[in-house]
């Protein structure tokens, strides 16, 4: 079979609710004994509370060792805790990240290098260019640097077709249930459930629009 050494996997997530840490009360300590019988003192535990201020975490109703996620992200472990962030940053998506799985908002600094793809059900903000990559967000997807892409190749689309009948005719796609905002599109497919909106020009690209 076919395998993507792109793809490494969804990125650890939890949903609303979860549990994601837990604290061990402290406990007596248990006396020990030397060789020759001696008694070695033990010293007792010491209780460790939660940090102040943990963020997207809030405690159990009913287990106050208990923390949950108060919202849908990714678990971070800090001092003392854990925080719950909604959204998550990488330099630039590529073979050294792999795919993007996300459920939540994801901001790339930088570019999009071909044949790479992001998943996100929240929002997803490019600093860069998008370049013959995919995009799939269930909010809105910005592009500050453009999206550009390159015609399939007919024998390509052929062999493709037999497989499924939905690729795209480009190697650029973008699909969101939200905004779509970018500086240019080229050879490309946007589908936006919102209004699309492209600063400086659009060619040879297909567009989708559920507004304006």
């Amino acid at each position: 079979g076919m395998f993507d050494i792109r793809n490494l996997g969804q990125i650890p997530g939890v949903i609303e609710g979860s549990p994601v840490m837990r604290r061990v009360p402290s406990r007596p300590g248990v006396n020990g004994f030397t060789v020759k019988g001696q008694v070695l003192k033990a010293k007792n535990g010491r209780p460790v509370p939660y940090a102040s201020k943990l963020k997207g975490v809030v405690p159990d109703a009913d287990d106050p060792d208990l923390l949950r996620a108060a919202i849908t992200g990714r678990p971070v472990r800090v001092a003392r805790g854990v925080h719950v962030e909604p959204a998550i940053d990488f330099p630039s998506v590529d073979m050294s990240t792999g795919h993007v799985d996300f459920d939540g908002s994801v901001t790339v600094l930088g570019d999009v290098q071909p044949l790479m793809k992001i998943r996100a059900s929240g929002d997803v903000v490019v600093h860069g260019t998008v370049t013959a990559a995919e995009i799939h967000a269930g909010g809105q997807v910005v592009l500050l640097g453009g999206l550009k892409g390159a015609p399939k190749d007919e024998d390509e689309d052929d062999e493709d077709r037999s497989t499924s009948d939905e690729k795209p005719h480009h190697t650029g796609r973008v699909q969101c249930g939200g905004r779509f905002h970018a500086v240019f599109v080229e050879h490309a497919e946007v589908e936006a459930g919102d209004d699309v909106v492209v600063d400086d020009h659009v060619t040879f690209s297909d567009i989708k629009s559920g507004r304006h």
